[in-house]
This record gives C-alpha cells, sequence and structure tokens, in this order.
C-alpha cells in the first residue's frame, strides 16, 4: 500500500497544548522507547494533541471541526465554495477536505490511545499511575469513536496499534460493536480517573467527562434510562466540582478556562511567542479590523464565519440565529457576541467566543474551545428527564432554569429570562432544543443535535429552501481512505 490516510502509522510526534511544557520526541521506535513513567507520560500527553494541533496537520478542533459543525447547520453563513461550501449547503462530496481531515484526526488519537495501552502494562510503576494513565486514553480513544461513528456510522474498529502497513486494511465494523469498545472504555475511565487535578495537569480527561460522554452515547441512542444516572452523579455527587460559572460571558475567556464548568476542552497555549501553538477561531469567526476598535484583535479577521440572519428575503438563509436571539430578547446575544454598527444592524453581528484579550500574536490566541460544559450536562438532564417521565418534572425545570438564570447575570436592561414552567412533553423538549441553540452556540453542537433529534431534514430543508435526502446524516468516507483500503466501505448516496 502507498498510503495510510485513515490513522498516522506511528506517532511522529508528542507533545500537547498547555497540558505539560515538555519538548516533543520525534522519529522514535515505540518498542523501544517506553521504558520508564516519563515516557509513558509523554505518550499519554500525545494522546490529546491532536485535538488542538494547528496548522497543515490534521487538527480537529484548532479550526477545521468547529467551523465545519458550524457551516453544515443553520447557525453560520459562509457564502463561498470548497470544502465549506460544499457543508454550507449539505453537499458533502468525498473528497472534501475538511471531513478527511476529522477522520484521521480522530484515528490518529485512537492509533496513539492504542500504542499507549499496549505500553503502559509493560513499565513499572505505582498500579493507581497506571490505571489512571490507561483511563485517560482509553476516554480519548471512546472520544474519538463517539464522533466517528457518529458523524461516518459503521467504521474500522481497531483496538491495536497500526505498526506497518500490513496492519492496515480492514472493513467497518456495525455500530453495536464500537459502543460496546465505547462503553467498556468509558467504565474503565469513570472507575480511575479522578473528578479533579493539581493545577499542573488541568486539562486532562476526569470522572466528569467520562461520565458526560457516556450520557451522551446513551442519549444518541435514545437510550434515556441508561443516560439518567450519568448527568446525576455529575450534578448531584457530593464530589463533583461542576458548577457554572457566574457570568456567561466569561465562560470563554482565558482567565477562567480551569473552571470547573470546562469538563473537557480543546485547550491553546498561545501569547507572543508560543506561534502556532495557539488558537485561531477568534480570527474566523471575529469582525474585520476596519469595523474594530483598535487593538480588538492582533490580526485581521478575514470573517468567514457570521451568524445566520434571515432579513426577509434570502433564499438560502430561513432559521437565523440572531433571529431567534433577538425574538427571544436573550442576554447571551451581548455576552457572545459583537456589533460596531451604529444602528446595531442585525446582520453586523460576529461571534465572540473566542476572542483573547491578553496580548498575542496573530493566529496565536490563548483559549479554549469547550467541548463538554457543565452547561451543556444541565440541558442533558433536563431532556434525558423529559423523555424518561415523558413530561418534564422539577429537576427537569430546575436544570433549564438554573443556565437560563446565569445569562440573566450582568444582562442590558431589559433583557432579563424568565423561569420555564407549565410545559407538557412536546413543549419542553422544544424549550429545551431553543435553549441548546442559544446556550451552546458555534461549539459544535447544534448539527449533532439537529442528527441525533430527528431534526436535520426539515430543520436543514427549511433553512436552505430545498429537499435535504436522509442519507445527508452521515458523513461520506474520504475517497483517499478507500483508495488505501480497499476493505473499508463508502457510505450509502455517496
Amino acid at each position: 500500500m502507498k498510503k495510510l490516510l485513515y490513522v498516522l502509522v506511528l506517532m511522529s510526534t508528542l507533545g500537547c497544548h498547555d497540558l505539560l511544557e515538555q519538548e516533543p520526541l520525534i522519529n522514535f521506535a515505540p518498542e523501544n522507547y517506553f521504558s520508564t513513567e516519563k515516557e509513558i507520560l509523554t505518550g499519554v500527553n500525545a494522546t490529546y494533541d491532536p485535538l488542538s494541533s494547528g496548522g497543515g496537520r490534521n487538527n480537529l478542533y484548532w479550526a477545521g471541526v468547529p467551523l465545519l459543525l458550524d457551516f453544515i447547520s443553520d447557525d453560520v453563513v459562509f457564502g463561498g465554495s470548497g470544502g465549506f461550501g460544499e457543508a454550507e449547503q449539505i453537499d458533502l462530496t468525498v473528497n472534501n477536505g475538511f471531513t478527511r481531515r476529522a477522520y484521521l484526526g480522530y484515528y490518529e488519537i485512537i492509533n496513539r490511545a492504542n500504542l499507549m495501552l499496549e505500553n503502559i502494562p509493560k513499565v513499572s510503576m505505582p498500579e493507581v499511575r497506571k490505571n489512571r494513565y490507561a483511563a485517560e486514553v482509553r476516554f480519548l480513544r471512546a472520544f474519538a469513536y463517539y464522533h466517528l461513528t457518529f458523524f461516518w456510522g459503521e467504521v474500522s474498529l481497531r483496538k491495536s496499534p497500526i505498526k506497518t502497513f500490513e496492519d492496515g486494511p480492514i472493513g467497518p465494523s456495525p455500530t453495536n460493536e464500537i459502543y460496546v469498545l465505547i462503553e467498556e472504555d468509558l467504565a474503565f475511565a469513570v472507575e480511575h480517573l479522578p473528578w479533579t487535578y493539581a493545577p499542573e495537569n488541568y486539562g486532562r480527561a476526569t470522572k466528569g467527562a467520562a461520565l458526560a460522554l457516556a450520557a451522551k452515547t446513551q442519549m444518541v441512542r435514545k437510550n434515556w434510562t441508561a443516560a439518567l444516572p450519568y448527568t446525576e452523579r455529575i450534578i448531584n455527587d457530593p464530589n463533583s466540582p461542576h458548577a457554572l460559572i457566574p457570568k456567561y460571558a466569561d465562560v470563554f475567556t482565558a482567565e477562567f478556562k480551569n473552571h470547573p464548568e470546562h469538563i473537557f476542552s480543546a485547550r491553546f497555549a498561545g501569547g507572543l511567542e508560543a506561534l502556532n501553538e495557539g488558537g485561531i477561531l477568534e480570527e474566523r469567526y471575529g469582525p474585520p479590523r476596519a469595523q474594530t476598535p483598535a487593538g480588538f484583535l492582533p490580526g485581521n479577521s478575514n470573517s468567514i464565519a457570521r451568524p445566520t440572519w434571515y432579513n426577509g428575503t434570502a433564499t438560502n438563509i430561513r432559521n437565523g440565529l440572531i433571529n431567534e436571539y433577538l425574538a427571544t430578547n436573550d442576554p447571551r446575544l451581548d455576552h457572545a457576541y459583537v456589533n460596531f454598527n451604529p444602528t446595531k444592524s442585525p446582520s453586523q453581528y460576529y461571534v465572540d467566543k473566542f476572542r483573547d484579550k491578553s496580548p498575542h500574536l496573530s493566529g496565536n490566541a490563548s483559549t479554549v474551545f469547550p467541548l463538554i460544559r457543565f452547561a451543556d450536562v444541565l440541558l442533558m438532564h433536563a431532556e434525558i428527564l423529559n423523555e424518561v417521565n415523558k413530561g418534564p418534572t422539577a429537576a427537569a425545570y430546575a436544570a433549564v432554569n438554573r443556565v437560563r438564570q446565569r445569562a440573566n447575570n450582568g444582562a442590558p436592561a431589559g433583557k432579563i429570562l424568565a423561569d420555564i414552567g407549565g410545559l407538557n412533553y412536546e413543549a419542553f423538549k422544544e424549550a429545551v432544543y431553543h435553549e441548546r441553540r442559544m446556550e451552546l452556540s458555534h461549539e459544535g453542537h447544534r448539527w449533532i443535535d439537529l442528527v441525533r433529534t430527528g431534526r436535520m431534514t426539515k430543520v436543514m430543508g427549511d433553512h436552505l429552501g430545498k429537499n435535504i435526502e436522509s442519507f445527508r446524516q452521515l458523513f461520506p468516507v474520504p475517497g483517499a481512505e478507500l483508495d488505501a483500503n480497499p476493505a473499508m466501505k463508502q457510505n450509502f448516496g455517496y
């Protein structure tokens, strides 16, 4: 085989942004390298790396996946061609570079996790740390497989690392087999991961992250009763540290990146020296320099991602995100967006969630991209309770209203969200869907929520003014992957 595009054969670079400051090791032989606990820790750190690696690598949350998931939803408009243009029209092709890099990035995590799971048992160290290191990489493997299975359906199930090209070809596995591995990995992670770490280890996978991902894994399969204990434990366990940051606007600042609302995040170490280690989303979402005060951004934003606004005549933007904020007088529009237009034209809002307010180089923001937040868990809990009981309970209302009440802190005059109440099963479900869109915008949830709740074809068809076929709920397997791996199959419709 001349190509091996579905994973990196070996970990060519070790490192993890803002997790453990140590020099990466390059071009090593794994069978000879992992002989001490320090070397194991280096490898564990490297397993996190694809989450936040930048530039042209198989980055996941540096830019590609957040933008892809926003453009393919009704929250953001692109208005161009190429890979993101395909996403905006829900017309992904097998040659889309952004889906390909995501596919490779998730498999890179899996291959690194498998390599560590093969080597951790061989090294002498205290059993508690051996289990913790294994739990970290098993969580990461579960995280990767959760997304691969959600986006691509039946994918190749790999439990051992690829070491030679002969290890490569392998066909797709049924999703139920993949979910078995995900559940086993998360059960181990829940047992052996701590709730919190000392400051030098902030950013690692925790018990709360494993519980939240376990709940998500059950929710996508509508196993509501199975999902409930996981969210209950995060919310009610006396050892759980998780809580909401008092002000919504502070959720996305570097100052609060270690707050327990951030259950799991992709983390970027930016600043004035860490070139290519920081985040770039602030320049993909932010306003152009001509519209901003001096020093607002270190570079000139290219503003490729604009929140959707329906002006009454557009043919391909009908479910405007800004319309929904304005219609409900939601203060999160003021907390998470900026508008420098003198008349506050609704078409001139820009996303401000990912801006680093500290000194840093252009494209090198010290930020976090939230992958799991406590607010997300509260809304998951409310949705689960409504499904289990076929109607909202007091605890379900409390979870939603806790999120809404936080949005009121620091809100402009006249923009106060009232508590919800008195709803039946269907109305409460719609209220949770609305709340998730308002609270979690641009954090990679909208497309996943539309697909898992069965609303994608209707909502996106209405939004784009065209018929969306149901097979579009899955992404196409990258064409180059099929060339490299003849055992793999293309998804229906592509």
